[in-house]
């Protein structure tokens, strides 16, 4: 490994560290909040909805002419 490499790597692992370790203690804190778990469920089934109508437009186009 070069040393121009290691402080990339050093860095994708110190992200990924920070990144695992503030997923338990944030989502905790979103689920204590009642109004913010309805506000991501919301998202959540918007989103859903959303794609499945654009999954659902592209099957019934007609395929393009060659």
């Amino acid at each position: 490994m070069s040393f121009r490499r290691l402080p990339a790597a050093i860095t994708i692992a110190v992200f990924g560290t920070v990144g695992f370790a503030t997923v338990a203690p944030l989502r905790a804190l979103v689920m204590d909040k009642p109004a913010l778990a309805l506000a991501g469920l919301l998202v959540a089934v918007i989103s859903g909805m959303l794609d499945h109508g654009r999954r659902k437009a592209r099957r019934t186009e007609p395929a393009p002419a060659a």
